[in-house]
């Protein structure tokens, strides 16, 4: 996409690019988010002796 933007923007199909940024922006906290439940069902389950 890179490429063809600087080459061609015409031939980059802009609605996919779209697509590719919008799942970024909803990958990227949710991940977070999963990582944060998982770390906090840890330390609940191994009795609190987690510390960062």
């Amino acid at each position: 996409m890179g490429i063809g933007a600087s080459e061609r923007p015409k031939a980059v199909r802009w609605a996919k690019a779209k697509e590719i940024v919008s799942t970024w922006i909803i990958t990227i906290p949710c991940s977070g988010a999963v990582g944060a439940l998982t770390y906090y069902m840890v330390k609940l389950f191994s009795g609190g002796s987690i510390s960062i």
